[in-house]
């Protein structure tokens, strides 16, 4: 059984945490092979949580504090350039690759509400397409690729684990 941990307000309902470090290692069925006793526990406590609750708290699972603070660090460089500097220096949102830099209140996600309050820079894989990085801070792209690369091997891990 996973094991439980507690949230905030006492009577709340409780989130399964499930330590997903067995599948960051290079082995067991992360390179084809059979997987490791640790694997198959962590997946038969992947599949309890999901039996019982639904959700789980996943932890070890490949992003560490440092890389979201430096993801974080990034994007706040990119967002208090100017709104000149950003309509200038960065290629705008493109609906047809996804990718691009968007207004602050340009995008609506529901037709029948007021815009989104929020401005974005989207990314795709590189697997999939080159993004455009002119006109960010130095940096920029080198921590939007490495933590895009992080959360692409976690995520694909963690569907291998489920």
């Amino acid at each position: 059984m996973p094991e439980v941990a507690s949230t905030a307000g006492g009577d709340s309902p409780q989130l399964s945490t499930v330590d997903f470090s067995p599948f960051l290692l290079n082995q067991g069925c992360v390179v084809g092979d059979e997987p490791t006793a640790a694997q198959l526990h962590t997946a038969s406590q992947i599949n309890a949580a999901c039996m019982t609750d639904g959700f789980l708290y996943l932890t070890d699972f490949g992003v560490t504090d440092a890389d979201v603070d430096e993801a974080f660090a990034q994007v706040k460089r990119l967002f208090v350039l100017s709104d000149d500097v950003k309509d200038g220096a960065l290629k705008p949102y493109a609906p047809s690759t996804i990718t691009g830099f968007s207004k602050f209140a340009s995008e609506v996600a529901n037709s029948k509400r007021p815009s989104d309050l929020k401005e974005a820079f989207n990314t795709r894989s590189r697997e999939v397409h080159a993004n455009d990085y002119n006109g960010t801070p130095d940096g920029f792209d080198a921590t939007a690729e490495r933590f895009w690369n992080t959360l692409q091997t976690a995520s694909r891990r963690i569907f291998l684990a489920m």
